[in-house]
């Protein structure tokens, strides 16, 4: 800044503190700058304001020479490939300030990841062309099995409820019929059997079965003999339980006198097991 407009600033500002503008006017305190000085003092802040350069924006650039009628996969390709440029030549400025920087050998490694870019590229176009359809594996099979028995089973059961519904509706057109048939003999007073009326499927079947009360009443003699033969075999059991009772206590009490008198304080309660075990644990004992 020249010394000139130095002590212009000065100036101004020193007229500012003293109550007047840059023109010459006096101010009052209180009183508001004039719109030609709040001008100067804006043109003034921006001229010594010092701002930074904008940023060059490439990926604008990029975007910008990509065509929108393109499909994806291709204006994806071509935005690899630009930001793939773009690294490059920034990393041939960067190298052409760097000492002891090989160009060639970065062409070389870009050379080499351009031809893998390539046939990637060409394998991504390729694959929705040269895709087959899957081949049924042994949980598809399985699947397609399922399917099937569901199909059938749902197909037997339409057929099972077509038939019930015709069956209601035989039943219900009966039940009009008769309900039509009543009402005619009740208007006429003539009485109906009332086996008429009301036939079910399974009537035949329950006018058929078998008296089972007669045949118990026919059968009432052997069941009686058959019930006093059962008495007596229990009754049988009963003493031949308690006779086996009073030889065990007789037992136990003849083997308690016999090992008093033999000197045998602490007889087994189970001496014939101790008998069969006798020689195991004397060959056992002998062999130790």
């Amino acid at each position: 800044m020249s010394e000139t407009a130095e002590a212009q600033m000065e100036q101004c500002s020193g007229e500012e503190r003293h109550g007047r503008d840059p023109e010459g006017d006096v101010l009052t305190e209180g009183q508001s700058l004039s719109p030609s000085s709040m001008q100067n003092n804006s043109w003034r802040s921006t001229r010594d304001r010092r701002s930074l350069p904008s940023l060059p924006n490439t990926s604008q650039t990029i975007c910008r020479s990509i065509s929108q009628s393109l499909p994806e996969e291709e204006r994806q390709e071509k935005l690899m490939e630009a930001s793939m440029g773009l690294a490059v030549k920034k990393l041939q400025d960067s190298l052409s300030t760097t000492p002891k920087g090989s160009l060639e050998s970065l062409q070389t490694q870009v050379e080499a990841v351009q031809k893998e870019w390539c046939c990637l590229a060409k394998d991504l176009r390729n694959e929705p062309q040269c895709q087959q359809p899957p081949t049924s594996t042994a949980s598809d099979t399985e699947m397609q099995n399922t399917m099937e028995q569901a199909r059938k089973a749902i197909h037997r059961l339409q057929a099972e409820s077509a038939s019930w519904e015709a069956l209601l509706d035989k039943h219900r057109s009966k039940a009009e019929q008769l309900d039509r048939q009543l009402e005619q003999c009740l208007e006429n007073g003539v009485m109906l059997d009332p086996s008429c009326l009301a036939q079910s499927s399974q009537s035949q079947l329950i006018q058929n079965k078998p008296d089972y009360h007669s045949v118990l009443r026919r059968q009432r003699s052997v069941l009686s003999t058959v019930e006093l033969v059962m008495d007596t075999q229990c009754k049988m059991v009963r003493e031949l339980r308690s006779r086996q009772e009073q030889a065990q206590l007789l037992v136990n009490e003849t083997s308690s006198r016999l090992a008093a008198d033999v000197g045998f304080q602490y007889l087994s309660s189970d001496p014939v097991r101790d008998l069969l075990a006798g020689p195991l644990s004397t060959n056992t004992s002998s062999t130790v």
